[in-house]
């Protein structure tokens, strides 16, 4: 639990360093980047404001896809429920029943390896 919320403080305190440093540009940058115009300050605070919005999402949809990989379970080295009913399905499955898939002509080959290894799974005719 200690190193989770260690993972969230430091993801609060990259976003909240990364949006203050987008405004920071934006409100000073401007200045550097064309002396020329004398901007008054509501324009470059509106500059600043932008960029730092813009920042905000882009962290925050890192942050939320993140979130996915952490709510995945550690490899403990057992299968998870998912892994278990997969098992569960294919030992369920009636020998016969195998047979009559394999046997039917009517099977759907979706590509050229797949057609290669049907046809070396099948006894050749000899004439």
């Amino acid at each position: 639990e200690i190193r989770a919320a260690n993972r969230q403080m430091t993801a609060i305190f990259n976003t909240i360093l990364t949006v203050g440093g987008a405004f920071v540009f934006g409100f000073f940058g401007i200045e550097y980047a064309a002396p020329r115009y004398k901007l008054d300050i509501a324009l470059r605070m509106l500059i600043g404001l932008v960029l730092a919005t813009v920042v905000f999402f882009a962290d925050l949809y890192f942050i939320i896809k993140n979130m996915d990989m952490d709510e995945k379970p550690k490899n403990t080295g057992q299968p998870s429920k998912r892994d278990n009913q997969t098992t569960r399905q294919v030992i369920t499955k009636k020998p016969e029943k195998l047979e009559e898939e394999n046997s039917t002509e009517s099977t759907r080959i979706e590509s050229k390896a797949e057609e290669k290894a049907v046809r070396a799974r099948k006894p050749r005719r000899e004439k």
